[in-house]
């Protein structure tokens, strides 16, 4: 099927072309098409033709295509092009004649997208630079993108937009069909929850692990202490007056949300998570003296675990979830106990002369806790056994409130080694000793994730 030797047709042009015999269509190596498209090449690139001797030129275009449109094109010497997945008229093959013959090519707007790269920061935290990816742009054209979120340091967890804004400073975006495609904003929770006085009185503070984006959540005129996140971090556990009366709370990872568990005259304190945050183990002396309880994280099921006459108190479970231990002075000193997760089998771990609390179990099964045994309060650690006991810590004012992070290789603990309260962060066998925080006012009990 032949075109007229002379005409305009609407075509649709594939980036290759070969040269044929108009008589058996077999190609032609010899010879080559001259396309002519009013002084622009198409927005895809050039379209190279089977041949290029005897001066016929190179089948494209002469020059870029600055906007969409439709440009003519024409073929010499007689010879055919065929056009695989095109077609001029309906036909798929052009022949031309020695006066030339014409056709029409119409150049669409190019396909352009704009996407949004995924980010995270935990709650806090100031947002990251956002980038993205542009895919499409031909010719060099120079158009960029902002990405943008509406996401600020106290916007509580969850997930937000990230919207990519276009940049098209030579006016070139209307040659394009732009897809947009937003990124996604997660907001974690922080990876450190603390007690500080900073403010005047006792409230609740997060930061990041290198003590960045310090971050108040908790503000009244009471007493808010003894932080802890629970295992997937979207609540924290801690201890209030501000009804009248010491009792534990819960409060969402943002500061919102906050929930009371405990209701009495007396006082209710020293929370801890099981490992799969369905229970909540504490201290209470509702029944005249200081001793464990565990209840569901919802505050119901309370339940008395130890009845010794005597001080039980800051319990922590085990990371398997079967053992509590705590300190009691059932035995005439603060001393560690291991008991089971339903207050029986009481086990004395530690004995000697001097205090041993605060204890906390690692995912790794190492108890770190805090001991006067060398004169001074330091961190320690030991196995659940009572063997392969280590010093971490050895400074001349006191070392406290030790956390293990959720992978055991990290210990946050309170130092008063520059003559303030301060939260510090060391590796499992105490080395790498790194202050946290430098603010005026005693900064303790920290919990790490």
């Amino acid at each position: 099927m032949t075109a007229p030797a002379t005409g305009t047709y609407g075509m649709q042009w594939s980036p290759t072309a070969t040269l044929r015999r108009a008589s058996d269509g077999t190609p032609i190596a010899d010879q080559s098409i001259f396309l002519v498209a009013t002084g622009v090449a198409p927005t895809t690139g050039t379209f190279a033709a089977v041949g290029t001797t005897n001066g016929a030129g190179v089948a494209q275009f002469a020059g870029p295509a600055l906007v969409p449109g439709t440009y003519a094109f024409r073929a010499y010497f007689g010879q055919v092009v065929t056009l695989p997945g095109g077609n001029v008229d309906g036909r798929s093959a052009i022949y031309g004649g020695q006066q030339s013959a014409s056709a029409t090519q119409t150049i669409g707007r190019a396909p352009l997208t704009i996407r949004a790269n995924d980010a995270s920061r935990p709650f806090g935290a100031a947002n990251p630079t956002f980038t993205g990816t542009i895919t499409g742009l031909v010719f060099g054209d120079n158009i960029t993108a902002t990405y943008a979120t509406t996401a600020t340091p106290t916007s509580p967890l969850g997930t937000y937009d990230i919207t990519p804004t276009p940049i098209d400073p030579d006016g070139k975006l209307g040659n394009y069909t732009l897809t947009i495609v937003k990124g996604k904003l997660t907001v974690t929770p922080a990876a450190i929850v603390f007690t500080t006085n900073r403010d005047g009185n006792n409230e609740i503070y997060v930061m990041g692990a290198d003590g960045s984006a310090q971050t108040r959540l908790t503000n009244n005129t009471k007493s808010d202490t003894g932080p802890v996140f629970s295992p997937d971090g979207k609540r924290i556990a801690f201890v209030s007056d501000r009804d009248g009366t010491a009792e534990i709370y819960t409060m969402g990872s943002d500061g919102t949300a906050v929930a009371r568990l405990t209701t009495n005259k007396n006082f209710d304190g020293t929370p801890s998570y099981s490992p799969d945050g369905a229970k909540i183990a504490f201290t209470s002396d509702r029944d005249g003296n200081l001793e464990i309880y565990v209840m569901n994280a919802n505050g119901t099921g309370q339940t008395r675990l130890t009845n010794s006459g005597q001080a039980d108190f800051n319990p922590a479970f085990s990371p398997d979830g079967t053992k509590i231990i705590f300190t009691s002075t059932r035995s005439g000193n603060a001393e560690l106990w291991i008991m089971n997760a339903n207050g029986t089998s009481p086990t004395r771990l530690t004995t000697n002369m001097a205090i041993d609390s605060g204890a906390v179990w690692s995912s790794t099964n190492r108890i770190a806790f805090a001991s006067r045994r060398d004169g001074n309060l330091e961190i320690y650690a030991i196995d659940p056994n009572g063997a392969n006991l280590a010093r971490l810590t050895n400074n001349t004012t006191p070392d406290i409130n030790p956390d293990w992070s959720a992978d055991g290789t990290k210990i946050a603990f309170s130092s008063f080694r520059d003559g303030n309260f301060e939260i510090y962060v060391m590796n499992a066998n105490g080395s790498g000793q790194t202050r946290l925080t430098n603010k005026a006012g005693a900064d303790t009990q920290p919990d790490l994730r």
